[in-house]
């Protein structure tokens, strides 16, 4: 199973899970937290936030990586915050 379908199925139903189900959270903020969470599982120096069109951004962090990084629980997470993969991209993205 590859990262598109694990976020797919961490989306049920087109909705991600309940961010206030998580209680250790990096952050408050549901942006914030996906940022460290993606810092943590794909170091890296450059912008996580590579693009940005309309009202979503494009996250710059390789795919490969972290779907390698990732548990299931990560994704759920990750997913919790907003985090989707997008299909027309083939990229992380969120909404503003």
């Amino acid at each position: 199973m590859g990262l598109r379908e694990r976020f797919d199925r961490a989306w049920e139903d087109g909705r991600p899970p309940d961010f206030g189900g998580y209680r250790d959270t990096p952050s408050q903020r549901k942006d914030l937290s996906a940022f460290m969470a993606l810092d943590r599982l794909v170091p890296g120096k450059g912008d996580i936030v590579s693009a940005a069109e309309h009202d979503q951004i494009f996250l710059g962090v390789d795919g490969e990586e972290l779907d390698r990084a990732a548990s299931d629980a990560d994704i759920r997470f990750l997913a919790a915050c907003g985090v989707f993969y997008s299909s027309e991209f083939d990229c992380l993205s969120m909404y503003a």
